[in-house]
């Protein structure tokens, strides 16, 4: 079995297959959080927040890498030489109304946009923006703190990893009154092992050396996709994302799945599927309702010829199973649903059987155990649930988008890792700065999951993010889906 690759080494897409001239298109994601300190009001965030990164980079080197040749064949991870200035990666942004949502939700979605690109070699590949509230208090109380960055640096999970030493350099007393914020960030020779940045500590297999690894992931960096928005994606301009966030109680949800035998992480993703199947059909009914038979493959049958088989139970559909619904059936169901347990068909006539009614929490069990035996002995615990840390395996068991065709165009969903922040860990009193909230988002890439669904957990709240591109799925249909999503939720619980 070939060694495996870091996780947190993404890939960055390319239009080579459209276009003459090869554009990367990349994608970036991030973390807002609400911070606020205590009331003191001597020392600015900014000030805070700058003394504080010299050692957040001293703790994770790889904070101070870059790509070089991201137009070749042959990328490769490097050291940025030079000092950086404090001033590139930190920057303050504008003031917002008392945190409301939608504008929050804009002003991160701007960020995510406009942050960064593995093709800029003269910077790190990760941004700070301090957003105060325009509530009548000043930037020394309450701010919104966004991370951002670029995918292919590190993951979600790994990005709440620097913002929880963030928060323990922000709450040491050594830095409780603050810095120069034209102070430069540099790194140390001997902090550079084998002249090169290992990534962070989550990423490493301790199995298979950085240098073994090296091979599998340097070629994902350059990779060709097709675009399936419903406009044309403009090569000299990164894909522009979409953000909507809710936020629900964790407790009782984390009862729930407890007592059914399942994790957070494999019931979200469930009430994510069956969310997505309702929406599809809330959307269709609108535009063309579908017939009472299922033979025909014209538009007009839509839901009976072109929905996956494997939603078709959580929209409340009686129609058989035709042969010509087969081809179109993807996703992550493919191997466990297509038994003779669950429905058959004849390849020689058109034989068949209707499926049963799925049961929410059997399924979440069933892709809890999934989870369980798809990696063996490289599943770990991290937070609320187990995922997958490293391997190749990444790009197969992660990337399984269920291919819909709402309202004529090609979509695919994928549900994001749920991640656990957790600020009190290491023993360290959280007194000076706490977190509020935490919200993670994403930037789509050019690849086949045109609709994201980010998770993240505080210590008692979890905030979803459902983030798109402009062009790939309306805007509004994000807010149907929530819609649809909270009516589910409060059925559970």
């Amino acid at each position: 079995m070939a060694p495996s690759r870091p996780l947190g080494l993404l890939d960055l897409y390319s239009l080579s297959r459209h276009l003459a001239r090869p554009a990367p298109i990349y994608a970036n994601v991030g973390l807002a959080l609400l911070l606020r300190a205590a009331e003191d009001n001597s020392v600015s965030w900014h000030d805070r927040v700058a003394a504080a990164l010299p050692q957040l980079v001293t703790q994770y080197p790889a904070l101070l890498s870059k790509i070089t040749g991201c137009r070749t064949p042959q990328p490769t991870w490097t050291w940025i030489e030079d000092e950086v200035n404090v001033s590139s990666v930190l920057t303050v942004g504008p003031s917002l109304p008392d945190y409301e949502p939608r504008t929050v939700d804009a002003e991160f979605a701007r960020q995510l946009n406009d942050a960064v690109t593995p093709l800029d070699e003269r910077n790190p590949l990760w941004r700070m923006v301090i957003s105060p509230l325009a509530d009548g208090r000043d930037d020394k109380t309450q701010i919104l703190l966004t991370l951002t960055w670029s995918h292919c640096l590190t993951d979600g999970l790994g990005g709440t990893y620097i913002i929880q030493a963030l928060l323990r350099v922000l709450n040491s007393p050594v830095h409780a009154t603050g810095g120069d914020p034209a102070s430069k960030i540099s790194l140390s020779q001997s902090q550079k092992e084998d002249s090169f940045p290992a990534s962070l500590e989550e990423r490493i297999d301790t199995k298979a050396s950085f240098w073994k690894a090296l091979p599998y992931m340097l070629p994902t960096i350059w990779k060709p996709s097709y675009w399936a928005g419903t406009t044309p994606a403009d090569a000299s301009k990164p894909p522009r994302g979409i953000l909507r966030t809710r936020a629900f109680p964790l407790a009782h949800f984390k009862s729930l799945c407890a007592q059914h035998g399942a994790t957070i992480h494999s019931a979200l993703e469930q009430l994510a599927v069956r969310t997505l199947a309702e929406c599809i059909i809330c959307r269709e009914e609108k535009n063309s309702p579908p017939a009472a038979t299922s033979s025909s493959s014209n538009d007009s049958q839509f839901l009976h010829t072109h929905t996956p088989v494997n939603l078709r139970p959580y929209c409340g559909i009686d129609a058989s199973i035709t042969s010509h619904e087969l081809g179109n059936y993807v996703g992550r169901y493919a191997k466990h649903y297509r038994t003779a347990d669950y429905y058959h068909v004849s390849k020689d006539t058109a034989t068949t059987t209707t499926p049963p009614q799925r049961d929410f929490w059997a399924d979440a069990r069933a892709y809890r155990a999934e989870i369980a035996a798809a990696v063996p002995g490289i599943i770990t615990e991290t937070g609320l649930l187990k995922y997958v840390p490293i391997g190749p395996q990444y790009e197969a068991y992660w990337k399984k988008p269920l291919k819909i065709c709402p309202m004529g165009r090609s979509v695919s969903y994928l549900t994001s890792n749920v991640g656990r922040l957790d600020f009190s860990s290491g023993g360290v009193d959280i007194a000076v700065v706490t977190v509020d909230r935490a919200v993670f988002g994403q930037v789509p890439g050019i690849t086949s999951a045109a609709v994201i669904m980010n998770v993240i957990s505080t210590a008692d709240t979890i905030y979803m993010t459902l983030s798109t591109q402009e062009g790939c799925v309306d805007a509004t249909w994000l807010d149907e889906f929530w819609d649809i999503w909270s009516k589910n939720l409060a059925d559970l619980t």
